[in-house]
């Protein structure tokens, strides 16, 4: 508004009709790259939650995935992705999702999908090779369980030609052969602990050359120093340091050496121990926990769940057949919800922990959900807990269950509905060995009459556990 308009004290603003131009679809949050172990499951994706698109619907848009399997990708009418990897298969892959919408505008995103072996962990350790002027080459060394000593090009190393004229920068590793060079250099995770070979010509940039690493490091040691023996640059602990310079007092030097002593653990994980039922479905799922049985192990990698579904009438007659079940539960969870495999006359799950080294841990104790199990359900040592029928059975409203011990052990005694839920402690106390009875009046916790139907009586001691059908009919 100009001087001579100064007598203007107000402006008017008026909003014609019309529409906002179409926004494209948009892919946030980031759609998580998946990790697991060989045998544990991948989580489901309901990628509904990961685009929103102001102007359609999500039925509206087209949706592309693109990426070489495995692990094989399926993206159902709902927008759920389904990720499944062959047996056996293990290694990473790179996938794309691309959204777009009727008017031509998308978004896309690349994710990763990695199936781990359990063993000695893979790993890359990336270095940066910087000149006097800051020209940079990006190098990486590792080890890798399908790696070998030599080009493997199926892990991205690739044979570098001969050096380039001497004023031009350039960095590289050098292979155990001693002649060929890589950009990257993976060794087998197995055999003796690996050394690597950092060489450079600094061109027209000349020295100070610097090496730089990052701060998290792979589990082991690793230490740095001259390719001379270290003489003039004494092994350096690189996990002090993010970094070492070369000077140009010391520019005859032309290359670094990294040891590797890589972290490696025999030990077998220690728990969990022990296992329990919380809710069942009659031959559809079951939730186990074992938060009161914990894991100490500190590369715990994760939890494997193993069933029977064999009957038995003695202990000495009876092989296990242990299933590995395929809802193996998360990295760092205590309970998860197993889908059973089908109708049987009951099932019998442990537990153990494998780590990342692929040491597995003792199998835990037993715990069992199902109808017909009246015998015992036994540990290596033989059996603890002996039961005959409870009597009357159908009863209305009182019973008793009978139970013999081999020893003096503490005893729980838990009664369970039809749904899998906890209507009743019975009993937790230390017990002496021989003969006792355990009465049931047909009520709950609270003491209020439970209705007619099909009741379990779960009974522990010693690591050991039986079931008891009941038939309360009123």
């Amino acid at each position: 508004i100009p001087a001579i308009q100064s007598y203007i004290k107000r402006i008017d603003i008026t909003v014609l009709p019309g529409e906002l131009p179409p926004g494209p679809p948009v892919i946030t949050p980031i759609i998580p790259s998946q990790t697991i172990f060989m045998g544990q499951q991948f989580v489901d994706l309901d990628l509904d939650t990961y685009v929103t698109d102001p102007d359609n619907t999500p039925q509206d848009l087209e949706w592309v995935l693109t990426g070489d399997g495995p692990p094989w990708l399926t993206l159902g009418l709902d927008r759920t992705l389904t990720i499944e990897a062959p047996d056996g298969w293990t290694g990473t892959t790179d996938f794309n999702l691309r959204v777009t919408d009727p008017g031509g505008l998308q978004d896309d995103q690349d994710f990763q999908i990695t199936v781990l072996q359990p063993g000695l962990p893979s790993w890359i350790i990336a270095l940066v090779v910087e000149n006097g002027t800051g020209e940079l080459e990006s190098l990486g060394v590792g080890i890798h369980t399908d790696a070998t000593d030599y080009i493997d090009t199926g892990l991205a190393e690739v044979a570098l030609p001969p050096w380039p004229p001497s004023d031009v920068f350039d960095a590289r590793c050098e292979l155990p052969d001693a002649v060929t060079h890589s950009r990257l250099d993976l060794r087998t995770s197995g055999g003796a602990d690996p050394s690597f070979h950092l060489i450079w010509q600094t061109g027209t940039g000349g020295y100070p050359v610097t090496v730089t690493w990052p701060a998290e490091l792979p589990l082991g040691g690793f230490i740095i120093r001259d390719d001379l023996g270290g003489a003039f640059l004494p092994p350096l602990d690189m996990s002090t340091t993010q970094s070492l310079v070369v000077p140009d007092s010391l520019s005859f030097i032309t290359g670094l050496v990294i040891e590797a002593i890589p972290l490696v653990d025999t030990l077998d994980p220690v728990g969990p121990t022990g296992l329990d039922v919380t809710s069942w479905s009659a031959w559809n799922w079951v939730t186990l926990d074992w938060s009161a049985y914990p894991c100490t192990e500190a590369n715990f990698a994760y939890y494997e769940i193993l069933f029977d579904t064999d009957l038995f009438t003695t202990v000495a007659d009876h092989s296990w057949d242990w299933s590995e079940d395929g809802a193996l539960a998360s990295i760092g969870t205590s309970t998860t919800t197993v889908l059973l495999p089908g109708p049987a006359d009951g099932y019998v799950f442990r537990i153990r922990a494998w780590d990342t080294f692929g040491n597995a841990g003792p199998l835990s104790t037993f715990c069992y959900v199902g109808g017909v199990t009246d015998v015992p359900i036994p540990l290596a040592d033989g059996s603890l807990l002996k039961a005959s029928a409870c009597t009357p059975n159908p009863f209305n409203p009182n019973t008793v269950i009978y139970l013999e011990l081999e020893r003096d052990t503490e005893v729980k005694a838990e009664v369970y509905d039809s749904r899998g839920q906890r209507v009743r402690l019975l009993l937790q106390a230390p017990l002496t060995a021989g003969a006792h009875s355990l009465a049931w009046d047909g009520r709950g916790d609270q003491g209020e009459p439970l209705a007619s139907g099909f009741y379990l009586c779960r009974i522990t001691g010693g690591g050991e556990g039986l079931n008891r059908k009941m038939i309360l009919l009123k």
